[in-house]
C-alpha cells in the first residue's frame, strides 16, 4: 500500500534523506532486506530525541513502505481501500472516481520519439486516439465509438462508418492467418478468396474472386478470374477472362476468354481463344484463334487453329486442323477448310432462298471450256442407299454423342445419290478435273460430294446432246427434202407413162 503526502521538506532534510537512502541501498546489497531494516530501526532509536527526529520519522515511514513493496513480491498497488495488488500484476491501480492519464502529444511529437520501445503507448492529440509501437512502427488502437463489432453494428452511417483504410495503403484479408484477398489502390488489383492473387508480384489491373483463383500469378496483368482454381496457374499471361470453376486453370498465355466450368482448362500457350460452355475447348493446349460455344464444344481440339464450333458436342476431330467450322449438336468436321452443319440424322437443311456461291467473272482467271459432259455423265451410277450410323459413330469415336442413339426407334431412311469414290473414278476416266468430289486429307477420312457441282457437267452433257440432236435433225430434214424430190420425180415418171 502506498500513501502520498504533500509536505514542505527543507533542502537539508532532503540531503539527509538521500544519504540515508544511499546507506540503505548499500546495506541491502551487502546484508539483505531484514538486517538492513533492523539497522535502520536501531539508528532511529538512537537518535529519536535528535533535532531531526521528524526527518528520521519520515525516513522510517518511507522504509516501512518500501519494505511492504518488497514483501508483496515487488508488486505495486495504488488504491483507496488498502487492498493488495493482484498477484499477476506488477502495478495494480484501482479507483471508482479517477482514471489513468498517459503521456499526451501531437503526431509530430510522437513520430519524433527516438528508438521507441516495443509496446510504448501514447495518446495522440492530433488524431485523438491511442497509439502503440509494435517494434517497427506506431499503430493506432481502436478508440471508443470506432470499433466494428463482431456481432453486428447499429446506427451506422455508410458515409462515415466503413471497413477499410483512410490512406493510400492496401486493404488485406486473412482467414486462419492465411492470405484471403487484397484491395490494392497502387496496382489496381482486387483479390477476394482464400489464396486469391496470393503470388501477384508486379501484375496490375487484375481482378480475382474465388478460392485459389489467380494464386500463382507473378507479373500477368489485366486478367479477370472468378471461380474455384480459375486461372490458378497463370504466371505472366495477360488480358484473360475466366468465369467458372477451373476455367483456364493451367493457362499462361494471353487474350483468352472462358465462361463455364472447366472451359479451356488445359490451355497453356494457346491465345485468342473464346470458349463459352461447360468443358468447351477443354483440351486445347496451344491452339489459337478458336471459338467454341456449347457444352463440350471443340472438346477434342488440342493444337488446331481458327476453328469454330457452335452447339452441344460440335467438334473438329482432326487435330492440327485449321479454318474448320462445325454448326449444330454433334456436328463433326474431320479436316481443315471444311464447314459442317448438323449431324447425320439431319434430314433437311434449307432457307427461304437457295445457297449462293461466289461466281464473279471479274475475279476468275484462266477460263477454259474443257468441261466434260456426256463422257463424264455416262460413267456415273445413280444409286439408292442407307447410312451406316454406327459406323460413323465409330469413325468419329463419338462416345458422348451417338447418332445411333437418336435413331434407335427409327427405320433407316433410304437416300438417293452417287458414291463419291465412283464419281472420282468417272472423272479420271473422262479426264475431267471435277470439283464436286470432296476428297479427304487423309486416307481414312470421309469422302463427300458437292451435288450442286453436277449442274455444270449436266449442262455440258445437255449441250452436247442438243448438238447431236441438232445434227440428227439436220440430217432428217435433208432426207425429207430428198424424199420430196424423189416423190416428185416418181410422180413425173408416172405421168409420162
Amino acid at each position: 500500500m502506498l500513501y502520498f503526502f504533500v509536505i514542505f521538506i527543507p533542502p537539508i532534510i532532503l540531503k539527509c534523506i538521500a544519504l540515508l537512502l544511499l546507506n540503505l541501498s548499500n546495506q541491502l546489497r551487502s546484508d539483505g532486506l531484514k538486517p538492513a531494516f533492523q539497522h535502520i530501526v536501531s539508528r532511529y532509536r538512537k537518535y529519536r530525541h535528535h533535532k531531526y527526529f521528524i526527518l528520521k520519522s519520515l525516513i522510517l515511514i518511507f522504509i516501512i513502505t518500501l519494505s511492504s513493496f518488497a514483501m508483496l513480491g515487488q508488486s505495486v498497488s495504488i488504491n483507496e481501500d488498502a487492498s493488495a495488488p493482484h498477484l499477476s500484476a506488477m502495478l495494480d491501480i484501482k479507483s471508482t472516481t479517477k482514471g489513468l492519464l498517459i503521456p499526451r502529444m501531437t503526431t509530430v511529437e510522437r513520430t519524433a520519439i527516438l528508438t521507441p520501445a516495443l509496446g510504448l503507448m501514447v495518446f495522440d492529440i492530433t488524431t485523438n486516439s491511442y497509439w502503440f509501437h509494435n517494434g517497427t512502427i506506431f499503430q493506432p488502437l481502436s478508440t471508443g465509438g470506432n470499433g466494428w463489432n463482431l456481432t453486428g453494428n447499429a446506427t451506422t452511417n455508410p458515409s462515415t462508418n466503413f471497413i477499410g483504410t483512410t490512406d493510400n495503403q492496401s486493404l488485406r484479408f486473412k482467414v486462419n492467418n492465411t492470405w484471403s484477398g487484397e484491395i490494392n489502390p497502387i496496382t489496381a488489383n482486387t483479390f477476394y478468396g482464400l489464396l486469391a492473387g496470393n503470388g501477384s508480384i508486379s501484375g496490375v489491373g487484375n481482378t480475382a474472386v474465388g478460392q485459389n483463383t489467380f494464386s500463382q500469378n507473378t507479373t500477368g496483368g489485366y486478367n479477370t478470374a472468378m471461380g474455384l482454381n480459375t486461372l490458378s496457374n497463370n504466371l505472366t499471361g495477360e488480358y484473360n477472362t475466366a468465369i467458372g470453376e477451373r476455367v483456364l486453370q493451367f493457362n499462361n498465355s494471353t487474350y483468352n476468354t472462358g465462361i463455364g466450368a472447366e472451359a479451356l482448362r488445359q490451355n497453356t500457350a494457346g491465345s485468342n481463344n473464346t470458349a463459352a460452355g461447360v468443358f468447351a475447348l477443354y483440351n486445347n493446349s496451344v491452339g489459337f484463334f478458336n471459338s467454341a460455344f456449347g457444352y463440350q464444344a471443340l472438346i477434342s481440339n488440342i493444337a488446331g487453329t481458327t476453328l469454330t464450333a457452335l452447339g452441344y458436342n460440335a467438334d473438329v476431330t482432326f487435330d492440327f486442323a485449321s479454318n474448320a467450322t462445325a454448326i449444330g449438336a454433334g456436328a463433326k468436321v474431320d479436316a481443315s477448310n471444311k464447314v459442317r452443319i448438323g449431324n447425320t440424322t439431319v434430314s433437311s437443311i434449307g432457307g427461304q432462298v437457295g445457297w449462293s456461291t461466289f461466281s464473279d467473272g471479274r475475279y476468275k482467271n484462266s477460263i477454259r471450256e474443257d468441261v466434260k459432259g456426256l463422257d463424264f455423265i455416262l460413267n456415273l451410277r445413280p444409286v439408292t442407299y442407307t447410312i451406316d450410323i454406327p459406323g460413323l459413330d465409330n469413325y468419329f469415336s463419338n462416345k458422348k454423342f451417338s447418332y445411333a442413339k437418336t435413331m434407335e426407334n427409327t427405320a433407316p431412311k433410304r437416300e438417293s445419290g452417287f458414291i463419291a469414290q465412283e464419281v472420282e473414278t468417272a472423272a479420271k476416266i473422262s479426264a475431267f478435273p471435277f470439283s464436286g468430289v470432296d476428297r479427304p486429307e487423309k486416307p481414312e477420312g470421309l469422302y463427300a460430294l458437292r451435288y450442286a457441282e453436277f449442274v455444270v457437267p449436266l449442262v455440258k452433257a445437255m449441250q452436247e446432246q442438243q448438238s447431236i440432236i441438232s445434227n440428227l435433225q439436220k440430217q432428217i430434214d435433208e432426207m425429207k427434202n430428198i424424199m420430196v424430190e424423189l416423190k416428185i420425180e416418181i410422180t413425173t415418171l408416172k405421168n409420162k407413162n
